[in-house]
């Protein structure tokens, strides 16, 4: 092969590796204030999903019924709306799925109540009381998901006492309107002690559900998985030493996600699972600073085929101060892509985040808030997170040893300044955006860039670089 040729094909492979970080070139990390300070409601923090176009915020406010406001990509504010006829009493989960959202809350009966929306801000049907057969009880716990495979939304809730007591799933299909749930039934049977449940629904139809309860003063988490009918598959075990459990549904799998206590501490970690079984090994995934981690929220973001968990690193311990809002982007098997700081604004990272992002098609948007230091209430604000993403292209006329390479950074996304780190494969590293280098010997060599944002995530790529010596020298004629 000529060198010329062997130069193209280098050169043209770093520019394919470029294109990786091309979705978050036109990305900017950002926020809003969307407070309303000295009035009522004041525009607290809310839930937060996306609908494929807009950015849906959930608001709960005291004794009136829930305000909906809607955000584009770049948080510009869409417009309010009032979402639902009743109060919102506690316990709201905002969802999206099929173009619309739907909210799930308690009204103050104890009622549990549901309710989709439009991607205006408009009621699709009218409320629909979830299990209005079933007696009411004050604590009663709640989850919700949507099932992208039969286009209905999923709720699980518990019932303590009386002849229903358990665990019991209602499904509700997409735009039903009055026509309300096709499906009540009980999965789990229980008596007293009634159990926090979870439901996530994964990208190909598994249905996870999980719930934790105190068993001989031991809080015991348990993980069943169930076909779209909920016939139960499979039912582990997980942990006697869980709290503050989370699930979600990736492609192919439900993850589960959990605060642990650790040598006084407390620590964050998750398992997976699918159809066969428990598939991925129950691990620590954050340690936390200090004392205290605290789980956010966890998505599957299949865009960039990640998983995101949003905690608060709290080193004093949640009794004494708010931690950081920080944002930890796992591979989908698990490995570290990046740990940094939610909100681009320094003064603002120590949060009481209580709400998960959302992925909006190119960054992480949330819902945050802190105290204010008069009687205002609290500050508000909707953040955009962008990931950082970096890429490499590599020029070298010819690719030689002792001939010069030059490679250059891309960055998208992300908060600058920006450093880069290169290593060049060959135990010889460099700083800089742009940084050249020769190589002694022919070979195959791989060269990592590791860039750090300001916030402190990080991205790293790797290409492979070729030093031939294939040089057509003409013979001499004696």
């Amino acid at each position: 092969m000529g060198l010329q040729k062997q130069a193209r094909i280098v050169f043209a492979a770093a520019l394919l590796a470029a294109g990786i970080a091309a979705h978050g070139a036109d990305c900017t990390d950002d926020y809003q204030e969307t407070s309303n300070q000295g009035a009522f409601p004041n525009r607290p923090a809310g839930a937060v999903a996306w609908n494929g176009s807009v950015v849906g915020v959930a608001r709960r406010n005291d004794n009136v019924p829930l305000v909906f406001t809607r955000f584009d990509q770049n948080l510009k504010q869409l417009g309010d709306t009032t979402a639902t006829s009743s109060v919102v009493s506690h316990d709201l989960k905002l969802l999206s799925g099929g173009g619309e959202f739907a909210v799930v809350f308690f009204a103050p009966s104890g009622a549990l109540m549901f309710q989709e929306i439009n991607g205006s801000g408009v009621r699709v049907g009218p409320e629909i009381q979830v299990g209005p057969s079933h007696p009411i009880y004050a604590n009663q716990q709640f989850d919700a998901a949507y099932n992208p495979q039969l286009a209905r939304w999923e709720i699980v809730y518990s019932i303590p006492f009386s002849a229903d007591a358990g665990l019991w799933v209602t499904s509700i299909p997409l735009q039903s309107g009055p026509a309300g749930a096709v499906l009540d039934r009980r999965i789990e049977f229980f008596i007293a002690d009634p159990p926090v449940p979870r439901i996530a629904v994964a990208s190909n139809g598994v249905i996870g559900v999980s719930w934790y309860r105190i068993i001989a003063n031991q809080p015991t988490l348990y993980l069943s998985i169930f076909d779209s009918q909920y016939s139960e598959l499979r039912t582990n075990l997980l942990t006697t030493n869980a709290q503050m459990p989370m699930l979600t549904g990736g492609a192919s799998a439900i993850a589960l996600l959990y605060q642990a206590a650790s040598g006084g501490n407390t620590e964050l970690r998750w398992v997976r699972a699918d159809t066969s079984g428990i598939s991925g090994a129950d691990a620590r995934i954050v340690a936390g600073s200090g004392i205290d981690v605290v789980p956010v929220g966890m998505i599957w973001n299949a865009t960039l085929n990640e998983w995101a968990i949003a905690y608060l690193d709290v080193p004093l311990g949640v009794s004494v101060f708010p931690g950081d809002y920080r944002l930890r982007r796992l591979t989908s098997g698990g490995a570290l892509i990046s740990d940094a700081l939610f909100t681009p604004d320094l003064f603002r990272s120590n949060v009481g985040g209580r709400y998960a992002p959302a992925w909006a098609g190119s960054a992480y948007i949330g819902s945050i808030e802190r105290a204010s230091t008069d009687q205002s209430g609290s500050l508000s604000y909707v953040v955009k997170h962008c990931p950082l993403t970096a890429a490499m292209t590599v020029y070298a006329p010819t690719p030689l040893p002792f001939q010069q390479f030059t490679f250059t950074g891309n960055v998208g996304g992300g908060m600058m300044p920006y450093t880069y780190a290169w290593d060049f494969g060959d135990r010889s590293s460099a700083q800089g955006q742009v940084a050249s280098h020769s190589y002694l010997l022919t070979g195959t060599y791989t060269v990592t860039l590791t860039v750090t944002d300001a916030l402190g995530d990080k991205s790293v790529n790797s290409t492979n670089v070729v030093v031939t010596d294939k040089v057509r020298r003409r013979s001499v004629k004696k």
